[in-house]
């Protein structure tokens, strides 16, 4: 399977690049940047994410022009913190009103504006402004900058492949590089040197998840570990803050997955966001790369497993030696996590059944309901779903309880997701909600990856809204037991 160099392994939205928090550190003057995007209506644009080190708390703010429906403003106050100069990033859009696709972005920071239109075509970007050309460099060698790889070739095949494209990016850039701004190209080159490292450092576990071989990690990652726990905020004049958080994240996860594997092998408990917690307390010590990543670990912990008394003191203990701006992504992302803490009033939500008919959770007050947030391409999701059918015949006489599957499939993947139905024989009350994860269940409940199990008592408040899996066996049963 082919995928994006700058793509995650997963079926999640990009947290990294959207959650970074601003904290009462480093205060310092702002510049506006402005985007106008011409050729997409602006209810199509989905997001503009880029190197996270660069933002306010509330990044890009999407408006219309003039009420013009394909003329859309983006606007973003920048907010220096020292991690960075400047910037890559893309820009998301819906491609003739179908599937999203992604374009290369280069905004600098300083402040200005840049105007880019699609063609004719639709299928090629024009710009004006500020580093047009730079951008129109972009977009037209965006295949060859930012290309898809086999993540399922041998490392032979795969690594020749990415020096066949090192030496095609020497010889364009010495061709179409001359009248091109020095310092994009200086940050160019040391963002796809970090890409390929970055990539080169993630095919041993996607090369295993694609061939279902697996393969040990290369001697770059044993570099890339000592690394990241012997950085300092000395070290980030040099390096891109996203760079070396990509990094961590990488090194951070390889190393939780070790320990679950442990844990299962023993059949003890093992919690994987506390986990990822703990990990993140007990690695970094110097204290500015600290607070960015324990920031990023206290965002990640409550998208994945919402606000409990062990990330309560947490959070405190990091606003009281750290401070927590008031409109930051940290202290919004707490505040409206903690309103699904159990006990609260579920939000209500609508659906479609494979009919069309409309469902909402409120029909089913008086019963204690299982919902399983899902789409027909997530992998993790389908290998759920024989430990759901089996969940689901073992409840089968339980009149009290309700299997519910919502699935954020987009409207041009609604017959997948019928087939699927009738593929898999799945049961359970089926529906899907449009706009993936722009869903509105999906802002609602919070859920940055999927698949989300969520649990509703018959009082329709919260029991959990990061409950056990299917797969948990008797953790969930017991979970359903104690609530029926």
């Amino acid at each position: 399977m082919k995928i994006r160099l700058k793509h995650l392994l997963s079926c999640a939205v990009v947290v990294s690049m959207f959650s970074l928090t601003s904290c009462k550190v480093v205060e310092s003057e702002s510049a506006s940047l402005r985007l106008s995007v011409k050729g997409v209506p602006s209810d199509e644009i989905k997001s503009v994410y880029y190197d996270d080190a660069v933002r306010s708390a509330e990044g890009f703010h999407i408006a219309r022009e003039r009420d013009h429906p394909f003329f859309a403003n983006l606007q973003m106050q920048v907010k220096p913190d020292g991690f960075f100069k400047d910037f890559f990033g893309y820009i998301q859009y819906k491609s003739n009103g179908k599937a999203y696709v992604s374009a290369p972005l280069y905004l600098p920071d300083g402040g200005g504006k840049l105007v880019m239109a699609l063609d004719k075509g639709g299928d090629r970007w024009g710009f004006k402004g500020m580093y047009a050309k730079e951008n129109d460099f972009m977009a037209k060698n965006s295949a060859l900058l930012f290309p898809s790889v086999e993540w399922s070739d041998e490392f032979g095949v795969f690594k020749a492949h990415l020096d066949s494209l090192d030496s095609r990016i020497v010889v364009v850039l010495a061709e179409e590089g001359k009248d091109l701004d020095k310092d994009f190209l200086a940050r160019l080159q040391k963002e796809l040197k970090y890409s390929r490292d970055y990539t080169m450092l993630r095919y041993p576990k996607a090369h295993a998840y694609f061939t279902k071989k697996e393969m040990k990690h290369l001697p770059s990652y044993e570099r890339a570990e000592a690394f990241t726990k012997a950085f300092s905020a000395n070290a980030l004049a040099t390096i891109d803050y996203r760079y070396y958080t990509e990094m961590c994240d990488y090194i951070k996860q390889q190393a939780v997955y070790k320990e679950m594997g442990k844990a299962k092998a023993e059949g003890v408990p093992f919690s994987y966001y506390k986990a990822m917690m703990d990990y993140a307390m007990e690695t970094y010590t110097d204290k500015m790369v600290r607070r960015k990543m324990l920031s990023r670990a206290i965002l990640s912990y409550l998208s994945g497993a919402g606000v409990d008394d062990y990330i309560k003191d947490i959070y405190m203990d990091f606003q009281e030696k750290y401070g927590v701006v008031e409109n930051s992504a940290l202290a919004k992302k707490y505040g409206k996590v903690a309103q699904l803490a159990p006990g609260n009033n579920a939000p209500n939500f609508t659906g479609r059944d494979a009919s069309g008919k409309e469902v909402s959770l409120s029909d089913f007050k008086g019963k204690l309901v299982y919902i399983d947030v899902w789409a027909t391409w997530c992998g993790p999701c389908r290998q759920e779903i024989p430990h759901l059918k089996t969940l689901e015949e073992k409840n089968h006489s339980n009149e009290e309880v309700v299997f519910m599957s919502v699935s954020i499939d987009e409207d041009a993947d609604e017959d997948k997701w019928k087939d699927m139905i009738e593929e898999k024989e799945l049961k359970g009350v089926q529906l899907r909600v449009s706009g993936g994860f722009n869903a509105k269940i999906v802002k609602q409940y919070q859920i940055q990856g999927i698949p989300r199990f969520m649990l509703i008592g018959k009082d329709g408040k919260i029991v959990d809204v990061s409950a056990p899996r299917p797969s948990s066996g008797e953790e969930i049963q017991e979970l359903l037991n104690k609530n029926t």
